[in-house]
Formats: structure tokens, sequence, C-alpha cells
């Protein structure tokens, strides 16, 4: 439920988006990995996800086909998604509505506090600061978990709004517009890398992209966290499966579906459902594979 948007919305804003330079990124490095810095070229969809004005977006060009149909069910849910729509649009509401529906994000904490903190504990014995990336970060909500640990904390989306609120909000924490298939970063910067409620919005081929640079930019030490909206098959959780059919996402999987998505790039650690408020959530604990 992170970011609810049309698939075509959250990959599209992509177009308009300048890429930005990554602050305290090693300059020889960075040269040397990162994409050109002008502007690119604008999608055709780029007016349909201006319309919806969501919260993070992480990609690239947009699916040529949605997940989705057209039948009375999709009729009847329009109308709540564009509600949804218009309240993603506003970081303050945005972010009231989505601690009612996931109880301030406490389960989501809990996973982080024992897949990710473990590690930035060791790290900061040694004398550096853990460097995270928050993929997809929307306004930022998870970042005060990482910044008190005392992280170097790293949060991208592709909406400016949304980085603006971020920049403004959970300080000292650094927020980038930026493509997430094509990160501005060196190879291994990273120790770790979240990613929740981003994937379900995206076809499978966006989802390789973006895994794919997850690895290039993750130390092979290193670990990622995913967190993503699943379907089950026969679940009570009514209300949620509401709000999966309000979501905007038009890629919810199982997460046997996952498995193919992740790999040659990641060897799974461990993975087990979480329940976030009335969200059904499957949590990935990935570590990058010997490719």
């Amino acid at each position: 439920m992170r970011n609810h948007k049309p698939p075509a919305q959250q990959v599209a804003s992509a177009g308009h988006a300048r890429l930005m330079e990554p602050a305290g990124a090693p300059e020889a490095e960075a040269r040397t990995n990162r994409v050109p810095s002008a502007d690119i070229a604008p999608h055709p969809n780029v007016s349909l996800a201006r319309k919806w004005g969501t919260r993070a977006r992480s990609l690239i060009s947009p699916p040529e086909e949605s997940a989705r149909g057209d039948g009375p069910i999709e009729r009847l849910m329009a109308p709540i998604r564009r509600l949804v729509g218009w309240l993603s649009a506003r970081p303050t509401l945005w972010n009231i509505f989505r601690r009612v529906f996931e109880l301030n994000f406490r389960e989501e904490k809990r996973v982080i506090g024992r897949e990710l903190m473990p590690a930035a504990y060791r790290i900061n014995r040694e004398g550096r600061k853990p460097r995270v990336l928050d993929l997809g970060c929307g306004t930022g909500e998870l970042a005060p978990s990482f910044l008190r640990a005392g992280y170097n904390y790293v949060g991208i989306d592709i909406e400016p709004e949304r980085m603006e609120y971020a920049r403004k909000t959970h300080r000292p924490g650094r927020f980038h517009v930026m493509d997430a298939s094509a990160l501005k970063y060196p190879d291994g910067y990273f120790d770790q890398i979240l990613v929740t409620g981003v994937l379900h919005h995206l076809p499978d081929q966006d989802v390789r992209a973006i895994v794919r640079e997850m690895k290039r930019v993750l130390r092979p030490e290193g670990r990622a966290l995913v967190m993503e909206d699943i379907a089950l098959r026969g679940s009570l959780n009514l209300l949620g499966a509401f709000v999966h059919l309000a979501d905007a996402g038009a890629y919810i999987r199982r997460p046997s579906q996952y498995a193919p998505l992740f790999k040659p790039y990641f060897n799974f650690r461990d993975t087990y459902p979480v329940r976030c408020g009335v969200c059904d959530y499957q949590a990935f604990v990935l570590e990058p594979a010997d490719t």
C-alpha cells in the first residue's frame, strides 16, 4: 500500500524528472557509473502521472499494458482510486491516511529492526556509518528509524514534491529525485537497501531492471529488505482485500511469483508474511548472489 498509483503513473513520471547528483558519493567513482544528467525525453503518459500526483514513483517508462481488466469491479473502484490519488498528492493528508491503515508503520519498523539494524550496529563499531538506500521512499516516513540508529540515509523517489516534503521533514537525511533503474551511485556504495510497497506497481521487466541496479550498488556483503503487498488466496482479511482493490498497483503478486524476479541477482536469506495494519505484505530478506 505504500505507493498508491496506477502503474503508468508511477513509471511515467521518470520521463520529466531530472536525475540528481548523489551527495557524498566519491566523485571519481560516480563519474564512472552515473547516467547522463540531462533530462529524459518526456513520455506521452506524463500527463496521466501528473493528474494522479501520487507518492513514490521509482522507475522508468510506462508498462505497455496493465494487469487490470475493465470489468464492473474496476469501474466501481475507479472513483475510490481517484480519491486515493488525490490524497497521495497531498503529503500531510497522505501520511495521516497511511498511519491509520498501517498502524503508524509499526510492523515495517519491527521488521527493519530485526533484519537490518544488527548489521548497522556492527558497522558503527567498525568506525563508520552504515549507508542505506530507501528506494521509492516517498515522503520519507521510515527515515527517522534509520537516522536515530546512526545511518547515512539516502531516499530516492521520482516525484519532486515528495522529495521537497521529505527534505524539510526528515533532516539530516538526503533525498534525491532519481530513476531507480539507473541509479547514480558507484558500484557497492550502499550497505543496505530498503524497498517497501513499490514493486507491485510495476510489470516484471521493470522490476528486473530495478533489481539489477540494486545488486550493482549494494556491497557484496550487504543486504536488501523488500516488503511488498501480496495476493492471498482465501484470506479473511476483508478490509485488506478492499485496500488492495483500491490500490492503484496493478501487479499485486503472490509470494512465489517474486522469486524469479529477484534471481539471478539475489539469494533469499528469509521470507515471511507481515501484517502491516490492514495490509498483507511479504518480507523478502535478500543477499547479493555471486553472479
